[in-house]
């Protein structure tokens, strides 16, 4: 059965991944499948306490991350990604998930801006961006769509890569 989960996870989240890289969206119902998977497996195994656990495990990206997307520096997708997986995680591995997920795409964020000869223009327009929110009363968003998406990185992928990671036993 372990291995039926395991195929079925990893199919869900290689086409979230796929879409995430082609049309920079993850699709809500991919998400939502995944999800109430995840809480029926949580369920079968733990019962109504797994469930309640893996609420409260929701509960640590979406808590973390909600004024990240409020500021656009992630994608709405890549926080119901988070949460799709914490419901298959205890507390301190959505935790480590976070880490891993961050981590991996800064590396990939780095190496992208390095190839791209956009390193110094990316972080001047991360000072510009601090330095313009210091002391502002309205706050505005770091990214939007119409800027283009030459300069993001799908962060499914790291999302993605941190889980199988998980899955691998590195937490």
């Amino acid at each position: 059965m372990e291995i039926v989960i395991f195929i079925f996870f990893c199919s869900v989240a290689l086409v979230i991944v796929g879409c995430d890289i082609k049309e920079h969206r993850i699709p809500n119902g991919l998400v939502i499948t995944g999800m109430l998977s995840a809480f029926i497996i949580r369920l079968l195994e733990y019962g109504i306490e797994g469930c309640v656990s893996a609420v409260v495990s929701m509960l640590i990206p979406l808590g973390l991350l909600f004024p990240v997307y409020m500021l656009g520096m992630i994608g709405a997708g890549d926080i119901k990604l988070l949460c799709m997986y914490a419901v298959l995680l205890n507390w301190e591995q959505v935790l480590y998930l976070l880490f891993y997920a961050c981590a991996l795409g800064s590396v990939w964020s780095l190496v992208r801006m390095i190839r791209n000869n956009s390193l110094v223009r990316r972080f001047q327009y991360l000072k510009d961006y601090v330095v313009g929110m210091a002391g502002q009363k309205n706050i505005r968003k770091y990214f939007t769509p119409e800027q283009g998406y030459k300069d993001t990185i799908p962060f499914a992928l790291p999302i993605g890569l941190s889980y199988v990671l998980h899955l691998g036993g590195m937490y």
